[in-house]
């Protein structure tokens, strides 16, 4: 059985002999969970896009937060390891068809301007 936070709420006005429940506070939030690897990747500056073939990674992480170290990193089907130590990343196990870069990846609007290319002429993405 998994434990469980409770929080609750008492009031002057409370005619409650003991605390009552205060459930919004004790239920996880969806953009609270995710906070953490949201912050690490983008200071990690990580950028996969399969349709380009490739992974980029341009770190920008303090000093304090020491060497990074992810391992079983799902991409492109695979699983991949990220490591960072002084700001230079390494990746291993990268699938085939994709090549790490380091530097930023592509902007979004190269993306949507190849998307739109090949739309309309069927130009390939690596053009």
């Amino acid at each position: 059985m998994a434990a469980s936070l409770n929080c609750f709420a008492v009031s002057a006005g409370n005619s409650s002999p003991a605390p009552l429940p205060y459930p919004t506070a004790c239920s996880p939030q969806a953009w609270a969970a995710t906070t953490p690897i949201l912050l690490v990747t983008g200071l990690m500056r990580y950028d996969a896009h399969v349709s380009q073939g490739g992974v980029w990674v341009d770190p920008a992480l303090p000093a304090s937060f020491g060497d990074v170290h992810i391992t079983n990193a799902p991409v492109a089907g695979g699983r991949i390891i990220i490591d960072i130590s002084n700001s230079a990343a390494s990746v291993n196990g990268l699938p085939e068809q994709l090549t790490f870069h380091r530097g930023h990846g592509p902007w979004i609007t190269e993306l949507v301007e190849q998307a739109d290319r090949r739309r309309k002429g069927g130009i390939d993405a690596a053009v």
